[in-house]
C-alpha cells in the first residue's frame, strides 16, 4: 500500500510541475498584466527557490524513508533534470568513444 501512495504522490506531483509550466506560458496570454505577472513570478520564485521546499517534495520523503529509498533535494531535479544529463552524456561519450582528443 505504501508503495501505490508512494507512486500515487509522484504522479500528482508531477502534474502539478507541469500545470505550473503550462500557466507560466498560457497565464499572461489570457489574464491582464496586474493578474498573470504575479501568478507568473510566483511559479517562478517556487519553482527555482532552493531554501524554499515543495510540501509534496516533503511527502514524497516522508513516504521515500518508508521505502527504504533515498530522500530527494528537488522533483524537478530528480525526475527531469538528471535522466536527461545522464542521456546527453552517455550520447556525447557514444559519439566521441574511440576518438582521441589529445593532440
Amino acid at each position: 500500500m505504501t508503495k501505490a501512495i508512494f507512486n500515487t504522490i509522484v504522479i500528482i506531483h508531477a502534474m502539478v510541475c507541469i500545470g505550473n509550466l503550462l500557466c507560466f506560458f498560457i497565464l499572461p496570454f489570457i489574464e491582464p498584466p496586474w493578474i498573470s505577472l504575479p501568478c507568473c513570478s510566483l511559479i517562478f520564485f517556487l519553482s527555482f527557490q532552493k531554501e524554499v521546499q515543495c510540501p509534496l517534495t516533503r511527502l514524497e520523503n516522508v513516504y521515500r524513508h518508508k521505502l527504504e529509498m533515498p530522500p530527494i533535494k528537488r522533483f524537478i531535479g530528480h525526475y527531469f533534470i538528471s535522466p536527461l544529463r545522464k542521456k546527453i552524456k552517455k550520447e556525447v561519450s557514444f559519439t566521441f568513444q574511440g576518438i582521441s582528443l589529445k593532440d
